[in-house]
């Protein structure tokens, strides 16, 4: 039985150009104990939610390898000596490295800082992406957004996978499920997956090639769009 984590504080980082960088710090299923997904940008404002609660960080989980996800995990790791999630795709294609880091290679839960982590390897906008999913809620990274989904070009990005990772959704996820991005291109993260599914033009596809098709399409004049 997985154990309520509660509450979820959504700590907004600063924003890339058009994004808006969300880190997500979970506690309380252990006293004192916390894990942080995708630290990014500002450490002081998550050493001061770290504070403010009295808390000791345990676990990070990183959803992917860009550096938008991961740069603050090695100041963080120095600093608290805590675990450290990562897909073992990613680790290698991103030559990342760290103490205490626990390659992810396949979908066997674990727990971190008292927490049952289910984790979803979902690739497509990296070859390592993972969404990790706590109780109800599932943290999605740049796989899946509530408006749209990741770009795919670059290293290790491949439309046909992504299309993959989000059909499995389609097919598995509750409704009822809260849906946690790495971003945010308009609307706030925590939307039910049921509000996702009404809104966002990626997951109406059920054709691989369409999919593919819209989601490389020529002319688009801002890649946040989606539309």
């Amino acid at each position: 039985m997985s154990v309520t984590v509660t509450p979820i504080k959504m700590i907004r980082q600063l924003p890339e150009m058009l994004a808006k960088n969300f880190t997500y710090l979970l506690y309380g299923a252990t006293p004192h104990e916390a894990l942080v997904i995708d630290p990014t940008w500002e450490m002081q404002k998550l050493e001061m939610e770290l504070a403010a609660r009295h808390l000791n960080l345990k676990a990070i989980l990183v959803t992917h390898g860009h550096q938008d996800h991961t740069n603050l995990v090695q100041p963080l790791v120095k600093r608290y000596g805590c675990d450290v999630w990562m897909a073992e795709a990613d680790i290698q294609a991103f030559s990342f490295s760290c103490d205490n880091l626990h390659p992810i290679a396949a979908e066997a839960p674990f727990f971190a800082a008292g927490t049952l982590v289910k984790p979803w390897l979902t690739p497509g906008h990296t070859m390592g992406c993972v969404s990790y999913q706590i109780d109800d809620n599932f943290f999605t990274g740049d796989t899946l957004f509530i408006e749209g989904c990741g770009m795919c070009f670059g290293k290790g990005s491949d439309p046909r996978l992504l299309f993959h990772s989000l059909q499995r959704m389609k097919a598995n996820l509750p409704l009822f499920t809260k849906i946690f991005p790495a971003h945010s291109y308009g609307h706030p993260p925590g939307k039910e997956f049921s509000f996702v599914m009404q809104n966002n033009v990626y997951l109406s596809f059920d054709a691989e090639d369409a999919f593919v098709s819209y989601r490389m399409r020529e002319g688009q004049t801002r890649l946040f769009d989606f539309k």
